[in-house]
C-alpha cells in the first residue's frame, strides 16, 4: 500500500541536470512534466498578437512541444494523452493554433492536505505554521545590504552561462519584487535566451544587465541547434 502524505516538488527540479538530461521520458515522467506545466494560479498567455486566458490548473502546448520535450513520435504522444484523459486524469481541447491541458482536480497536487479530524491541541495551531516551518523554502540572506532569495538567485546565476560581476547580478536581482510567476518567466526567458541565435554566438550580456533591462521579456530566433553555447552543448 502506498504510504500517504504531501510532499513539494519545486519547479525548479526541472532545471536539474537528472530532468534536463537528453533522455526519452518514462510515462510517470511525463505525468509529472504536464503538472509542472501546468499554471498555479488564473493566468493570461501571449499567443501571436492575442492575449488567451489560462485557467488554474491549465495550460497551452502543442503536441509538437510535448513530443520534443518527452523524446517521444507523434503516435506514442497521442496515445498518453488518450490514455489520461479516458483515465479522467486530464481534460484536453485542441484548435488550429494550440492545445490546452487542463489537470482534472489539480488542487491535489498544488495544495497543502491536512488531515480532516486534528488533535484537539492542534486545533489552534494547523492554520499557522510554527516559526520554523518551511524555512528552506525561501531563505532570505543578507549579502552586502542586499536581500535576495538564495534559492532562486542561485538558480538563475548556475543557470546563466556568463559568470561576470556577481555582486551586480546580485543587486539586480534585489530590485525585482520577486513572485512565482515572475520567477517561472525568468527561467524561460533564459532558456530562450540560451537557445537563441545571438547567444550562441558569444554575444551574451552581462546577467546583471540582462536582469535589470528585463530581457527575459525579449524574443528570441532559435538556432538550428538549438543546445549549443559558444560551440558547447548544454
Amino acid at each position: 500500500m502506498a504510504q500517504q502524505g504531501y510532499i513539494k516538488l519545486y519547479r525548479q527540479m526541472q532545471d536539474h541536470k537528472f530532468w534536463r538530461a537528453n533522455r526519452v521520458f518514462s510515462k510517470a515522467e511525463a505525468w509529472i512534466d504536464l503538472i509542472f506545466m501546468a499554471n498555479h494560479k488564473d493566468n493570461k498567455f501571449l499567443l501571436g498578437n492575442q492575449w488567451v486566458a489560462v485557467e488554474r490548473g491549465s495550460f497551452i502546448t502543442s503536441e509538437v512541444k510535448l513530443m520534443e520535450r518527452w523524446k517521444w513520435g507523434k503516435s506514442k504522444t497521442r496515445a498518453f494523452l488518450k490514455l489520461c484523459e479516458d483515465d479522467q486524469m486530464i481534460v484536453k481541447k485542441s484548435d488550429h493554433q494550440k492545445t490546452t491541458i487542463t489537470i482534472v482536480n489539480y488542487g491535489i497536487y498544488q495544495d497543502k492536505q491536512t488531515t480532516n479530524k486534528p488533535r484537539p491541541d492542534h486545533d489552534q495551531t494547523t492554520t499557522r505554521p510554527r516559526p520554523d516551518t518551511n524555512k528552506n523554502d525561501i531563505r532570505m540572506i543578507k549579502n552586502d545590504k542586499e536581500i535576495y532569495t538564495s534559492m532562486t538567485f542561485d538558480d538563475f546565476w548556475n543557470q546563466y552561462p556568463k559568470k561576470q560581476a556577481k555582486q551586480d547580478a546580485v543587486r539586480a536581482w534585489g530590485k525585482i519584487k520577486m513572485t512565482e510567476d515572475l520567477y517561472t518567466n525568468i527561467i524561460q526567458g533564459l532558456d530562450r535566451a540560451k537557445k537563441s541565435r545571438q547567444w550562441t554566438e558569444g554575444f551574451i550580456p552581462n546577467p546583471a544587465t540582462w536582469l535589470n533591462g528585463r530581457r527575459w521579456e525579449d524574443e528570441h530566433t532559435p538556432t538550428k541547434d538549438s543546445n549549443l553555447i559558444n560551440g558547447h552543448r548544454f
